[in-house]
């Protein structure tokens, strides 16, 4: 009896044990095996209506499929489910996502960074600095080139305008 479910049969045979020693025997202690015996066969009922319910909801309507994948060598995972045509789209687009992603993120690990941790300008390949505009404005990275005029968006800290411009490429800006 160690999966509750495998164990169901064992508790219907249990129960029809009881009740046969209570017939057989004219025990004393009837009315509570009679008891056990009713609760041990609604037990079983609820399980079984709970098995149907949880199997209704796992199935997938008619047509549907998973989308599969493997990302970064872990084990394949189904991340969505839907009609064919559209998980198949959906696997190639998340491909190529994560095929940019690991290249971008091979680029930035290949950048000098300054003594900062900022990256060289995307662009022109100039030095880049750190700028805080005001209390409330946030942080953002320029170019130090006067032609270029490349900069970052604004962010609340400093770390994640530094992170955000690291990881910009010419085709990217």
């Amino acid at each position: 009896m160690t999966d509750k479910t495998e164990a169901q049969p064992e508790a219907l045979y249990v129960a029809e044990q009881l009740d046969a020693t209570r017939h057989a025997f004219g025990d004393d202690n009837a009315q509570s095996k009679r008891r056990a015996s009713a609760e041990l066969r609604r037990q079983h009922a609820e399980i079984q209506q709970l098995k149907a319910q949880l199997s209704a909801r796992q199935a997938a309507p008619d047509g549907w499929v998973p989308c599969t994948i493997t990302y970064e060598g872990q084990h394949p995972e189904d991340v969505a489910y839907g009609p064919k045509i559209m998980m198949a789209r959906l696997k190639k687009w998340l491909v190529r996502y994560f095929a940019l992603k690991a290249e971008v993120h091979s680029e930035t690990k290949a950048m000098p960074l300054d003594e900062h941790g900022i990256a060289p300008c995307p662009l022109c390949g100039s030095k880049s600095k750190h700028v805080k505009s005001g209390e409330s404005d946030g942080h953002r990275i320029l170019c130090w080139s006067d032609e270029c005029e490349c900069s970052s968006g604004y962010f609340f800290d400093k770390e994640a305008a530094i992170s955000s411009w690291n990881s910009r490429t010419k085709e990217g800006k």
